[in-house]
């Protein structure tokens, strides 16, 4: 059992890295995403998590506060306890890249504010703010039809890998 302990602290702990790394998250809430997703039950209050990653009732709740501030997991309670339980979002992959529509609109608006503030100036002061605008116009046209993709086929492979990693 100590054994598989350690492999999940080792897996959250490169998870953890990988989040910092690719994604600009603080270690710590990668690490508790890491936890989360190899612990059953899939959740856990700021105690277990910090016993199961061996760190700090703390750190665990900073970064269970920036993880729910950014949609990553939620918070749940069960009947006649008083504990708060912290799991991932079903579907969380899928909404991260959906709900970064948003984000898209946002790039958008400050690149043509950008290009605004410099009406009258050469082209190539203009070309970063042109690439940024033109990128994020694209992956928004894009991202209807990658939407439709994943809702048709998202599925059959969540149950194509179910019956591979069934025990």
């Amino acid at each position: 059992m100590e054994r598989l302990d350690r492999k999940k602290r080792e897996f959250a702990a490169a998870f953890g890295e990988h989040m910092a790394v690719e994604h600009r998250a603080s270690t710590m809430a990668g690490r508790v995403m890491g936890i989360l997703l190899v612990s059953q039950p899939a959740e856990g209050t700021i105690d277990d998590l910090a016993a199961e990653l061996q760190v700090s009732r703390g750190a665990i709740s900073m970064a269970t506060k920036d993880l729910l501030q950014l949609g990553i997991i939620e918070k749940t309670t069960r009947p006649r306890d008083r504990r708060r339980y912290y799991c991932l979002k079903r579907n969380l992959w899928a909404r991260l890249y959906i709900d970064q529509r948003a984000n898209f609109s946002d790039h958008i608006e400050m690149a043509e504010r950008g290009l605004g503030l410099l009406e009258g100036q050469p082209l190539e002061a203009k070309r970063p703010l042109i690439e940024m605008a033109a990128f994020f116009r694209f992956v928004s046209e894009q991202m209807p039809e990658f939407i439709g993709r994943w809702e048709t086929r998202g599925p059959a492979l969540v149950a194509e890998l179910e019956r591979r990693y069934a025990e």
